[in-house]
């Protein structure tokens, strides 16, 4: 039993690292290729921008085989919290900033609050994963 668990604890490590390396990757895409607010100063320049750099930031995982493209619930989580914390934002925070919090999530969880939003994260990213498996054990089965 001890075997398992610690196998199922490095699944959940490694995913929280892909998860990790995504949400940093897709934080320096934005912040990376932000122009200013005069040049996205609208709803539909935004969703561009916001759009491009996660198509961006999925085509460098597709790459190493994994796909977060297809996932609507992970592209909508990211984009509303970049609207509202960085598109139109009184003041934007340094990137620095942004990748600071994110690693914090998926590396430091021990205040409740972020406990809860990394688990909510998982289950938003995971499902990329676990179709991927799905998929996987549908061509062991079938081959």
């Amino acid at each position: 039993m001890k075997k398992n668990k610690s196998k199922i604890n490095f699944l959940i490590s490694e995913r929280l690292g892909i998860f990790n390396d995504f949400t940093i990757a897709l934080t320096h895409m934005i912040c990376d290729f932000y122009v200013d607010k005069d040049s996205l100063d609208n709803d539909e320049d935004v969703t561009n921008h916001y759009n491009w750099c996660y198509n961006r930031t999925c085509k460098i995982f597709q790459n190493e085989e994994i796909d977060f493209s297809d996932n609507d619930d992970l592209r909508n989580y990211f984009y509303s919290y970049y609207y509202e914390r960085f598109y139109f934002a009184d003041e934007q925070d340094e990137k620095l900033h942004y990748i600071n919090f994110w690693t914090n999530i998926f590396t430091n969880s021990t205040s409740t609050e972020i406990i809860t939003v990394l688990k909510e994260l998982y289950e938003v990213f995971n499902y990329s994963i676990e179709k991927k498996l799905q998929e996987i054990e549908k061509n062991i089965v079938y081959n």
